[in-house]
């Protein structure tokens, strides 16, 4: 493809893209009070292919006080902006990078009309190819939530300038009238986000211009595409294919639900039982609420109202314990949390709700080592996952680095160099997710897993139709582990008085309004373990508020 052909190619992208933008922010809004009377535009082609810029806008505010103007210019298509002036009975600050970004800052003004002027100088503003020098410009900001009651453009040229065609607007609502050395647009009513492009082409030969750096690095980068593309195809496919054997190689059925026998309510303690049903070990509040309650149900400590003598005061509870003796070490951890600060062997209940925060670290450490202890975790698996996701952290953290780099780099190239690192964060969020989704239990760990996971669909099902709460009190521990626990008190009370709660919390005055007191006071946050192309020049964005 020749020069021409592809400066084409990449025009016709560019204004297709622009189109659909103006499509999608066509929908939004107009600023509340905001609108532009008027709208002067004058562009001047000077020799050397740059463009003197002049453009004037009133805005009238009304209904709502405004404090300021933006008006923010795209540079992908120009070598430079030089002479930049921004005038008007404010503060002006005027900011270069990527793009040109003027803002105007006044006295809060309403019911008042005000007038805005930006100049400047657009270098290298001319497309070459094959002999000819072309312009593109949009002739109003493609993005600008006021509609213009009246705009007016002038396009003056050089008189050397030789013509080839007619200069065109793309759209017909624009009135075109010749000059001199130029002509004149004009259109009223204009609404949203509406804009049009001006074309223009002259004979190279009439023009003392050289080929814009600009366009130099789009060709540049159009070239150099197929690579950037095919690079970034081979990291994904590298990552894709990682991943696919490492799933592979850990590929175990799934447990149809219909099969198994549900869990019985000694065969685990239900922190263990409920920390089974993700892919990884799940050890949270639900968790260590689930084995208080445990603990509680099989006296090991007891829950009790706090009497403070007063016939009118709010209920309050504590919690009693006789030095414990041996225990499951998770169960340990939450009993010694509680040991250490009772005096004489009671707290209340609004004391210990801090201890067992704070103990949540080394409770879920417990249950964990307790896991691999009893064979439900596959070392080589657990392995597997630890490694995907400690991949995924690195590989995501190269690739952030590689695209602030590549945009240093590479960022006169456009945006199509980005695909090599940004498939790189794609990669390591692969790894993410396979590391996450993968599951670390032994053949063991799966059927114990899939008997709780049925248990889960059970109980769930029976608070639905005919939850006996006095039948079922064995499953309130393992309810808080499944988070059923405050569902199972709503359900059970309105079964009637008697099977409100269970029967270890029946030595309680308000038994039912204890149980919601210690649900609430012993959940703690649950933790889970476990192409480049051209544009046009000019458009961009214009606003106020």
């Amino acid at each position: 493809m020749d020069s021409l052909g592809r400066t084409g190619a990449v025009t016709c992208w560019a204004v297709l893209v622009s189109l659909w933008l103006s499509t999608a922010v066509s929908a939004q809004p107009a600023t509340r009070g905001l609108s532009a009377p008027q709208l002067d535009l004058s562009l001047t082609l000077l020799t050397d292919g740059s463009v003197d810029v002049r453009e004037t806008i009133t805005f009238d505010f009304r209904e709502k006080t405004f404090t300021e103007v933006d008006r923010e210019i795209s540079l992908r298509r120009f070598d430079d902006v030089i002479d930049v002036r921004a005038s008007m009975d404010g503060q002006v600050r005027i900011r270069r990078g990527r793009t040109l970004r003027v803002t105007w800052k006044f006295p809060k003004t309403i019911d008042r009309s005000r007038t805005f002027t930006l100049e400047y100088r657009a270098m290298g503003a001319l497309a070459l190819a094959t002999g000819r020098a072309s312009l593109e410009w949009f002739l109003l900001p493609s993005q600008h939530r006021y509609p213009i009651g009246q705009a007016r453009v002038t396009w003056t040229v050089p008189k050397s300038a030789v013509r080839l065609g007619r200069p065109t607007v793309e759209d017909d609502r624009w009135s075109l009238e010749s000059l001199a050395d130029g002509w004149l647009a004009t259109r009223a009513n204009i609404g949203v986000n509406e804009t049009a492009v001006l074309h223009d082409t002259f004979e190279m030969a009439s023009l003392a211009v050289a080929t814009p750096q600009w366009q130099v690095n789009e060709d540049y980068a159009e070239q150099m595409a197929p690579a950037f593309i095919i690079g970034a195809g081979t990291l994904f496919v590298m990552a894709l294919g990682v991943v696919a054997m490492t799933m592979f190689r850990f590929y175990r059925p799934s447990v149809e639900l219909e099969t198994v026998i549900p869990a019985s309510a000694d065969s685990l303690p239900p922190a263990l039982g409920t920390a089974l049903l993700a892919p990884a070990p799940a050890v949270g509040g639900p968790q260590l609420q689930a084995t208080l309650l445990d603990l509680a149900r099989r006296n090991v400590l007891q829950i009790r109202d706090a009497h403070d003598g007063a016939a009118d005061s709010t209920p309050s509870y504590e919690i009693a314990m006789h030095e414990p003796g041996p225990l499951r070490p998770h169960e340990e951890v939450l009993t010694d949390a509680l040991w250490l600060h009772m005096k004489n062997g009671i707290i209340g209940l609004a004391a210990a709700q801090p201890l067992l925060l704070k103990a949540l670290p080394a409770f879920r450490r417990a249950v964990r080592s307790e896991l691999v202890q009893d064979g439900m975790v596959d070392a080589d698996r657990q392995w597997a996952a630890r490694a995907m996701n400690v991949s995924s952290a690195v590989v995501t953290a190269l690739g952030l680095a590689g695209l602030l780099l590549f945009r240093v780099m590479f960022g006169h190239l456009g945006n199509l160099p980005l695909l090599l690192p940004a498939s790189v964060v794609v990669a390591g969020v692969m790894f993410l997710i396979a590391g996450q989704s993968m599951s670390v239990w032994s053949q063991r760990g799966v059927s114990t897993a899939a008997s709780w996971r049925a248990r889960r669909t059970l109980l769930k099902g029976e608070l639905r139709s005919s939850w006996d709460g006095k039948a079922g009190e064995m499953w309130w521990p393992a309810g808080a582990g499944f988070e059923l626990a405050g569902k199972m008190l709503k359900v059970s009370r309105s079964a009637g008085e008697g099977q409100a709660v269970p029967a270890w919390l029946s030595h309680m005055d308000d038994p039912s309004a204890a149980l919601a007191t210690i649900i609430v006071a012993t959940t703690v946050q649950p933790s889970s373990g476990g192409a480049s192309g051209g544009g046009v020049s000019g458009g961009g964005s214009s606003g106020a508020h």
